[in-house]
């Protein structure tokens, strides 16, 4: 994992005035600095109802708008922004990572996916589900294929569903690598 690549800040990852000090609120480091990320996110970011797939800001808010709202528009995809933006606050160099349900792309696609991230701390990487609030020492992404990498959803190129649908598309004729 490159240090440097991933301390970047993406368009929705700006680690404002504003996400410094919600970091800086959290006083644990390493590991248990991420455990705290993930237990705020549960316990202060809750799905907004009503969201549907036309949603204009499904995937295209910033860490700050979605903080400072308190609610996740897209679930996963929020919570990955909030994580990633608070981690690198820090100075821990995380990525946003799309994955798409195995099933799901088997026939006509489906858009069935979710969100990781991979972090490096102490020279050692390791997988965060942000959603389920895990940390784990191995790259297992379960059920799910990593699609995409990058700083943000707008970094891999998702600014809405019609995004998202070509990126699971161009992952299934093209595989990894995607040319």
């Amino acid at each position: 994992m490159e240090k440097k690549k991933w301390l970047k800040e993406g368009k929705q990852t700006k680690t404002t005035p504003y996400v410094k000090n919600l970091a800086s609120s959290f006083k644990k480091e390493g590991l248990n600095y991420i455990a705290e990320i993930l237990s705020w996110i549960k316990g202060n970011l809750r799905p907004k109802e009503g969201i549907n797939d036309t949603d204009p800001c499904l995937f295209s808010r910033t860490a700050e708008e979605i903080v400072k709202s308190g609610y996740l528009i897209g679930g996963c995809a929020g919570e990955g922004i909030v994580f990633v933006t608070l981690a690198r606050a820090k100075g821990i160099p995380a990525s946003y990572i799309q994955a798409a349900y195995k099933e799901s792309l088997i026939g006509e696609i489906n858009l069935k996916g979710h969100v990781f991230s991979k972090i490096l701390i102490d020279e050692k990487v390791f997988l965060v589900d942000p959603s389920k609030s895990t940390i784990a020492d191995q790259e297992d992404f379960g059920d799910y294929i990593p699609i995409a990498e990058g700083l943000d959803s707008l970094d891999i190129g998702v600014r809405n569903v019609k995004d998202l649908r070509n990126l699971f598309q161009k992952y299934k004729v093209s595989g990894p690598g995607g040319n």
